[in-house]
């Protein structure tokens, strides 16, 4: 699996119906790799617990891994050698049950349902509510630990919580947890890129209703008949063979597709034909910025510095698009929050300062008390700094292709949170003509926004990033306002 959107949780990544599916691609290298290390292992040393030792040993090398610092959260996230800890403590938990078994360990029913009902209620508000106490890093390990305890302490809880706790839908919803897991994202998914971001509660019982249905059909058609199946003589062997054949064809597809950038059609208003596109065009002019990450190298041009994250390349690109570089040197740096000493020069030799706001809006206070940071700490003058807003176009483009055939698709506006609205307008307030304000501009009415240009492209390839043409409309926009502020200062 090729995971191109790193944060999971992002809300980008709640339109695509394929993005929980990552997790099938760990549990597959899982049962493959590890299967095949332990029969090498049973093979090389013929002890009977052999497997045992080389699980003790991946589990504590991976735990290690995980906590190993310097690694990405998404690379803890995604991948496997970061998550093996869990499989194994799976394996050990199985296991510890099966010698407890074996002994006829007796635990007392009232020890046992105390440290089960504990653990159970420890594991679920982990899990369902957000304990800002617990950091995300230890979070995890305590979850897995947590899940073993009431694995291992559920022989011996007493009758009344056992009924509670194995009654017949539970253990339905537990029969069917696969099936779930893999439809909900799938509906809900699809819903929120074609269709609409908010649910009423009309639509939610809808959506779950759906995902139930599906859950329930594939598992008694599809898992629940598998299942049946490789119990059969030669069944395993027909299974593999239709596994390989699927697996080969759906690859070859993957392939493909992935060897023509995803592009299966021509998207005019972004830009994108079939041949002719590459899946970094986007990507590549927002990241062009990185290029002009160094100290002004001229003495009679006007010095511009742009300071920020994705969005500050963005406001970076519009500033080109102007077209003003006979008369004004950029340079770009990647916010740093405060981390400045070490380009103080840099600072120093601005003429201007921009400081762009990124797209969570609910931090972007710390943004301004950033700028002033730099103001305070370097003597950087006030009047040369401009804070740029934040903007966004909507929530998902599912949302305007699935209108493309609509005879006002290219008058089509999509709403942004009130919020977001209310923020913008409240640090206009706070910093008066030292504030770039991104989101009126594109307002239509109310807290919508206009998706494409005047000559029908679209502005944003996500919804938050500007493509080329959405930098030019910027450009366009604010080309006066910002020859205005530079012939001002030169003065």
């Amino acid at each position: 699996m090729r995971v191109k959107a790193w944060d999971y949780w992002s809300i980008s990544n709640e339109f695509k119906p394929l993005m929980h599916t990552w997790y099938l691609g760990v549990v597959v290298q899982f049962y493959l790799l590890f299967t095949f290390v332990l029969i090498l292992v049973r093979k090389l040393f013929k002890a009977k617990r052999s497997y045992l030792w080389l699980t003790i040993v991946v589990f504590i090398g991976s735990l290690s891994l995980y906590f190993l610092p310097g690694v990405g959260a998404a690379q803890r996230f995604y991948i496997l050698p970061f998550r093996l800890f869990e499989f194994c403590a799976g394996i050990l938990t199985a296991q510890l049950l099966y010698s407890l078994k074996d002994r006829s360990i007796e635990i007392r029913q009232s020890s046992g349902s105390v440290i089960f009902v504990f653990s159970l209620i420890c594991l679920l508000l982990l899990v369902f509510v957000n304990v800002g106490s617990v950091s995300g890093i230890i979070k995890l390990p305590i979850v897995v630990l947590l899940s073993s305890i009431v694995l291992l302490t559920y022989p011996y809880i007493n009758n009344r919580i056992d009924f509670i706790v194995s009654n017949k839908w539970l253990a339905k919803v537990g029969e069917i947890s696969f099936s779930l897991y893999i439809w909900h994202q799938i509906v809900f998914g699809f819903y929120r890129y074609s269709f609409s971001s908010s649910r009423s509660i009309a639509t939610f019982v809808l959506l779950v209703s759906i995902t139930v249905i599906l859950s329930l059909l594939s598992y008694y058609l599809i898992e629940n008949r598998v299942s049946q199946y490789i119990k059969r003589e030669k069944g395993v062997k027909r299974l593999a063979l239709v596994v390989v054949v699927a697996t080969l064809i759906i690859t070859g597809v993957a392939f493909h597709i992935n060897s023509i950038s995803g592009v299966v059609r021509d998207v005019p208003e972004l830009d994108t034909y079939k041949g002719k596109t590459t899946d970094r065009m986007h990507i590549a002019y927002n990241e062009a910025p990185y290029k002009m990450n160094r100290d002004f190298s001229t003495k009679d041009k006007f010095h511009v510095l742009v300071i920020g994250n994705s969005f500050g390349r963005d406001w970076f690109n519009v500033l080109k698009e102007m077209n003003i570089e006979d008369q004004v040197e950029f340079s770009y740096l990647v916010d740093s929050y405060k981390n400045y000493d070490k380009y103080k020069d840099r600072i120093s030799d601005a003429d201007l300062i921009f400081r762009t706001m990124g797209p969570n809006h609910e931090n972007n206070q710390s943004t301004i008390d950033d700028a002033m940071y730099i103001v305070d700490t370097y003597g950087f003058p006030k009047e040369q700094m401009i804070v740029v807003g934040s903007k966004q176009f909507g929530y998902c483009c599912g949302q305007v292709y699935s209108h493309r055939k609509s005879s006002d698709y290219f008058d089509l506006s999509l709403d942004i949170p009130k919020k977001m609205y209310e923020d913008n307008n409240h640090f206009k307030e706070q910093l008066g003509d030292r504030f770039i304000d991104m989101i009126t501009p594109v307002t239509v009415s109310g807290n919508s926004v206009k998706v494409f240009t005047d000559n029908q492209k679209m502005i944003s390839q996500d919804c938050i990033h500007l493509t080329q043409n959405g930098a030019k409309m910027y450009a366009e926009i604010f080309k006066e306002t910002i020859e205005k502020e530079i012939a001002h200062l030169k003065k």
